[in-house]
């Protein structure tokens, strides 16, 4: 009787702590309020009732942090402020605002921005197509369109992570959305405290701020209360990631948005905003739809006024994230009246408007398609509040401004263009979005660029363009694009030639010929990549010892130097030198020079500085100056980029082509390995030597520093340029694995799925930039098991599948034309693609086989010296890139991330 009772009161006591957890809500099961007033009586989240009681509560945290603004009366800034003497990148007397805007699940073919734009279906206005943003267009003719820029990650938290920390975002183990879960679990995840954008921009004088939507974590009530409260800042709000001020909502399965919200975000979402960690009172303007994006702008244009009417020496980086057009969709009422002033409709006409959809007639405002549209319209006229106040302020000159998308759009609402898919895949309409950039005087008017971009560009562009070093204990995975925008091409006037331009990236880019050379050079300093290149090929190859196997790893300190100070940076290399002797490398290879100096400094010999000198004005040569040939020169009339810059360059020699194929070794020649541009493009990287003996002109002399770009940039953007992707996401169209990693080089893209790594897809972009031929097929064998995979794949069995295909292998066009020489061209090609494919394997397969766990490693060593005063960047550790394998030595348990 006595064990039946403990058993019963066992039970007992479960079930009414059961119903105390549903009652009270946790993560799993968040209390789902039918609406607001049922919200705010049950009290679980803080209110504030007056604006007077949201600055108290401010008031009191930030004098408990002992909290000083970082203004032009700081002595810092103003210290900081004096010492710039003006930027030696652009010139300009002042480092520039920057004004981020940032827009939620827009397709690559959502705007009237040529060429994301998506022609109208019949019916229009119902359907999709014809979508509508003046405002952009605007921003579009004043800067430049990136046609070929892409997302860090399918979806949104991994995407944002990229753009603040400038890192792949699976870095931080983020390869889903955030907050939608529990404990650790990457539903749940939060960005880190590590060095981001403000952090740095901060160091260097920057009034910091945010508006809109952050989805980075860290914004659920039980967290924002450990912040505001009891300093426990391990999971970071945009405060602690260092903006100064900040506006955005709460977050999580149990907030507004994920419940009573679910269907009018858009226009009652203001009603539970955050000003730095503080509910913001409710405040209406009645008689009109108050929307969210209005909202988001207005709070950005406030920072603006605010600093410039107050500091106006100092720099800003404000950023808007707006929350559309991400789901719910809702007809937006001042969008509505713009697609009305088009079409010169009234609001009572669309109304009446009704769209036949599976065979079912529906109201055209019911259509998600419409409610999508008007959205954007919408935001459009917020994106146009903000370059009116930036133009209205007279900064235009002095401000740099960017507008993208996180992913591309979601099932069911926009488009990808000409692109296939959309959010959460790793097809190009998943991670191929649209970008515009604004600096007048910087960027040219009017232009546009087809260089491959990403995400994580953004942070080392906008360091440069503020002059400012890169920290020497951050690493990126992106580089600055201030090269590329800075020398862009107009865009084409024709809205076809355009498109053209921008789906089908050109054969013949300026330093097309430097992509060979940095191959050939790649090659013959990495053992890893030697052994690589020789297994794939089928060659003799040497096992590698411990030492060549750890060489590819990137290795830096994460913490910040101690005596790193702003007011002191890295010495800038001086281009102007005559003798072409360096003695500094850029800010951004800044903790590689360091090492190579030291170990270096007297092995330097004056071999040694004349081949540097050699390939330094070589390199001038091809990007920067266009010198007029002289009288009898003769000059290569074919298609490569050294055509376009006016460089001399002698005939080829077969000698030469022998010498400089990137696949040649020991003497060994594997069939087909120059690539499918021909033999001249393998020439054109032949170093000064050959070039001397095949009878070329001398290089021209160093050009004035006033002329010479950072050339490594563009460089580096153009040749080797690994770019990768992993994501653990739900399905796109719910097909396909959860979990999915693809790389992308020179224009050839892989695509794997599962655990496993499985390699499904494999596109050649150049030629097929829709992913319409799939270069593999059957991926499965008919035991349902994977034939390539990135864990044991190799150059054989890649070479080995693509002929398999026979004559169904799709070709490249000139292959085709030539008939005579079909058979070698495929040879070429095939050869060219499994080299790439190589490249991006090698990559991958860190990643695939042991995962990264950084994430988690913050939370065993570095969440409990989290910081809730602002930072700057020389107070945080860059994030540890834990690899699995490495889980044992550190005596901590690594695990991929569950996800319920």
């Amino acid at each position: 009787m006595s064990r039946w009772l403990r058993t019963m009161w066992v039970l007992l006591v479960w079930a009414v702590g059961l119903i105390v957890e549903r009652a009270q809500g946790d993560s799993l099961h968040p209390v789902r309020f039918p609406n607001e007033e049922e919200f705010f009586k049950a009290k679980t989240h803080e209110r504030s009732m007056t604006v007077e009681e949201m600055e108290r509560k401010i008031k009191t945290m930030r004098s408990r942090r002992k909290f000083e603004p970082w203004n032009s009366q700081h002595p810092r800034v103003e210290q900081l402020l004096k010492t710039f003497n003006g930027s030696s990148v652009t010139g300009r007397k002042r480092r520039p605002n920057i004004l981020f805007m940032l827009a939620d699940d827009l397709g690559y073919g959502d705007l009237s921005v040529e060429p994301f734009t998506t022609d109208p279906e019949a019916g229009f206005p119902c359907g999709q197509g014809g979508y509508l943003s003046r405002q952009l267009e605007r921003m579009a003719a004043k800067g430049i369109v990136m046609t070929n820029f892409h997302s860090a990650a399918p979806v949104c938290s991994p995407a944002r992570a990229a753009i603040m920390t400038g890192l792949y975002s699976w870095r931080m183990t983020a390869m889903n959305a955030f907050e939608l879960g529990r404990d650790l679990s990457q539903r749940n995840g939060f960005l880190p405290q590590i060095p981001t954008v403000p952090e740095v921009l901060r160091e260097y004088g920057y009034f910091t701020a945010h508006s809109g939507k952050w989805h980075l974590g860290g914004m659920r009530e039980e967290l924002r209360r450990d912040r505001v409260y009891h300093d426990k800042c391990a999971r970071p709000s945009p405060n602690q990631h260092g903006f100064e001020e900040y506006v955005s909502e709460l977050d999580g399965p149990e907030s507004p948005r994920y419940t009573f919200l679910l269907q009018t975000l858009h226009t009652q979402g203001h009603h539970h905003l955050l000003k730095d960690d503080v509910p913001v009172p409710i405040v209406e303007t009645p008689g009109v739809q108050n929307v969210l994006s209005d909202r988001e702008a207005g709070d950005a244009i406030d920072f603006i006024r605010t600093q410039h009417a107050q500091h106006p020496d100092q720099p800003w980086f404000v950023q808007v994230w707006f929350n559309a057009p991400h789901h719910p969709w809702q007809v937006i009422e001042s969008g509505e009246a713009l697609y009305g002033q088009e079409l010169h409709k009234t609001p009572q006409d669309f109304a009446k408007t009704v769209c036949r959809w599976d065979n079912r007639d529906f109201p055209l405002q019911q259509q998600q398609f419409w409610q999508y549209k008007t959205m954007i319209a919408a935001m459009d006229a917020s994106i146009g509040r903000l370059l009116d106040a930036v133009e209205s302020l007279g900064l235009e000159e002095d401000t740099l401004i960017v507008f993208t998308s996180d992913n591309g759009n979601e099932d069911g609402s926009g488009s990808g263009g000409i692109f296939k898919e959309g959010k959460r895949s790793l097809m190009e309409g998943g991670v191929r979005v649209p970008t515009l950039l604004q600096w007048k005087g910087v960027i040219p008017a009017g232009s546009a660029s087809p260089y491959f971009a990403a995400h994580t560009d953004f942070f080392p562009t906008f360091l440069e363009a503020a002059d400012i070093p890169r920290p020497p204990h951050l690493h990126f995975d992106g580089v600055s694009l201030l090269p590329v925008l800075r020398r862009a091409q107009p865009a084409p006037a024709n809205r076809q030639e355009l498109r053209q331009a921008a789906y089908h990236v050109p054969l013949n880019v300026p330093g097309e010929e430097i992509v060979r050379q940095r191959l050939w050079q790649r090659y013959q300093r990495d053992p890893l990549l030697q052994h690589h290149v020789n297994v794939s090929y089928g060659f003799a190859a040497r096992p590698l010892s411990n030492d060549e196997q750890q060489r590819h790893a990137v290795a830096w300190d994460r913490r910040p130097p101690s005596g790193y100070d702003a007011l002191q940076p890295p010495r800038r290399r001086d281009f102007a030198a005559d003798d072409g002797a360096s003695t500094h490398k850029a800010p951004h290879h800044a903790h590689r020079a360091a090492g190579h100096h030291a170990a270096n400094a007297t092995g330097h010999n004056a071999s040694a500085d004349a081949q540097a000198t050699q390939r330094r004005q070589r390199r001038r040569q091809l990007f920067l100056v266009k010198p007029k040939p002289s009288p009898g020169a003769a000059v290569s009339n074919t298609h490569h980029a050294h055509a376009a810059v006016g460089a001399h360059r002698p005939a080829a020699t077969p000698a030469a082509h022998a010498h400089h194929n990137p696949l040649h070794t020991a003497g060994n020649v594997p069939k087909g390995a120059l690539t499918h541009r021909g033999d001249a493009a393998a020439h054109d990287a032949a170093p000064a030597a050959a070039s001397k003996d095949a009878g070329a002109s001398p290089p021209p002399p160093a050009v004035a520093a006033t002329t010479v770009l950072d050339e490594e940039y563009l460089e580096y953007l153009v040749s080797n340029r690994v770019y990768l992707w992993h994501k653990e996401t739900d399905p796109y169209h719910q097909t396909g694995e959860r979990m999915g990693s693809a790389g992308h080089f020179d224009h050839v893209k892989v695509v794997a799925q599962g655990r496993r790594g499985c390699i499904d897809r494999l596109f050649d972009l150049k030629h097929d930039p829709f992913e319409d031929r799939n270069l593999l097929t059957a991926p499965y064998n008919d035991h349902g098991q994977c034939r390539l995979s990135v864990y044991d794949v190799d150059g054989n069995a890649i070479r080995h599948a693509l002929q398999s295909r026979g004559a169904a292998l799709p070709l490249p066009e000139h292959c085709a034309q030539h008939a005579a020489h079909r058979d070698a061209c495929r040879d070429k090609y095939i050869a060219m693609v499994t080299f790439k494919v190589m490249i991006i394997v090698r990559k991958l397969l860190p990643f695939v086989r042991d995962g990264n766990h950084g994430h988690q490693l913050y939370m065993a060593e570095d969440a409990d010296r989290a910081v809730c005063a602002v930072p700057a960047a020389s107070a945080v550790a860059q994030m540890d890139f834990l690899r699995g394998t490495d889980c044992e030595q550190r005596k901590f348990g690594c695990s991929f991330p569950e996800y319920y």
